[in-house]
């Protein structure tokens, strides 16, 4: 990364909702003049994962990169000559509305981030690069698609799937929940609160039975 291209958003945080438009700058010290062919902002945002598959043989890895956009901003068109001094490039760009939140783990992570690069003309003198991470955050449900939601918005019944609970720990009980696709990113958290007589141990095991 060049000391002498940086990128400063409006937002110090540095953390966005999908559909919130970034507004930022890219700062240019240049200690001589520099001939340019094009300064370029792009916003990527993308998914990886890499794991050992316990179907597959002994050393085998699965590997997947799946890009959630990639919008390249033009700030300079053409050749021009960056004069020596401290120079000053906005932009804007407004992230897409369906893309998932940052996430990180052992398997995987989903990143997004801003690369400003200045291309020079000479073959002598590599291009100026920065980049920053930004932080995407999600929207989580919008309680009020659901018309059996409670009064208080931070608890949502689903009432029309769930089967009866039982006290006997030799029943086992179930949940089924439909979640709209729209309003569920894969990563986020969904809470099931029992409320039991019983002063036994419980324990919920989850799994995933089809996605929409």
């Amino acid at each position: 990364m060049s000391k002498n291209i940086r990128i400063i958003f409006d937002n110090k945080r540095k953390r966005f909702l999908p559909g919130d438009i970034i507004v930022g700058k890219v700062i240019i010290l240049a200690k001589k003049d520099i001939k340019c062919k094009g300064l370029n902002v792009t916003l990527h945002g993308f998914c990886s994962n890499n794991f050992k598959s316990k179907t597959l043989s002994e050393g085998s890895y699965f590997n997947s990169k799946n890009d959630c956009y990639n919008s390249v901003l033009p700030l300079i068109q053409g050749s021009k000559l960056v004069r020596v001094g401290h120079h000053t490039f906005n932009f804007r760009y407004r992230l897409p509305q369906d893309i998932p939140p940052s996430f990180e783990s052992q398997w995987g992570f989903i990143r997004h981030y801003a690369e400003a690069v200045l291309q020079t003309r000479s073959l002598l003198r590599a291009n100026f690069k920065c980049s920053e991470m930004i932080t995407v955050v999600s929207t989580g449900l919008d309680f009020r698609k659901y018309p059996d939601a409670a009064k208080n918005h931070d608890i949502v019944l689903f009432q029309n799937e769930m089967k009866q609970f039982s006290d006997d720990a030799k029943k086992p009980d179930a949940i089924l929940l439909r979640i709209n696709s729209t309003t569920f990113i894969c990563g986020e958290n969904v809470m099931i609160n029992k409320n039991s007589s019983s002063k036994q141990f419980l324990y919920v095991k989850t799994s995933t039975m089809e996605v929409l």
